[in-house]
């Protein structure tokens, strides 16, 4: 693995954050009764395992504001947590592989991403184990994570799509300048 080849994999993750985002978009621009009544999903590597969704249940909680509202907020919860853990997981596998964790342990995004992705991983509460009691509060930009947030929802004001991309663009900065 080399250093061109895991930025590839974080703008890949960046382009499936925004498409993600997309699909939000359109859930909340679009008519539900315009919904096609069915949807056909195939690979395009196996074309063989095509697959079709009835979206007539999707357009049933989409005409419901209550289920709407909902339904985007974990689509929202759902592409945050990929985002977050793939751009973590590719740079650390990355610097575990060539030898240059310890460089991005020290990176002052690094353990506040770590409790994050681990939140984000399970039940989106801060759950901390004993190796995060002895590293908190852990902070990046004015963003800070306590012991006292123990068991706590993560908050949209520790992490939200605009954080996200922040986050995204100094790791991916990171990567680009501080690794070999």
């Amino acid at each position: 693995m080399n250093k061109e080849y895991v930025l590839g994999l974080l703008r890949t993750t960046l382009n499936n954050y925004v498409v993600g985002c997309l699909a939000g978009y359109f859930v909340t621009h679009t008519e539900p009764n315009n919904l096609i009544e069915t949807l056909e999903m195939r690979n395009q590597k196996a074309p063989e395992f095509a697959v079709m969704l009835d979206l007539k249940p999707m357009r049933e909680m989409l005409n419901n504001s209550e289920k709407r509202s909902i339904l985007l907020s974990e689509q929202m919860k759902s592409i945050l947590r990929s985002f977050v853990k793939d751009m973590f997981e590719i740079v650390k596998l990355y610097a575990n592989e060539t030898n240059q964790f310890n460089k991005v342990k020290k990176a002052n995004w690094y353990s506040f991403v770590r409790v994050i992705r681990n939140c984000l991983a399970h039940d989106f509460r801060l759950r901390f184990n004993d190796y995060d009691k002895k590293t908190l509060p852990v902070k990046w930009q004015d963003k800070e994570i306590t012991l006292t947030m123990k068991d706590q929802p993560l908050k949209v004001q520790i992490l939200n799509e605009a954080i996200a991309l922040e986050l995204f663009k100094e790791i991916f900065t990171f990567v680009e300048t501080e690794l070999r």
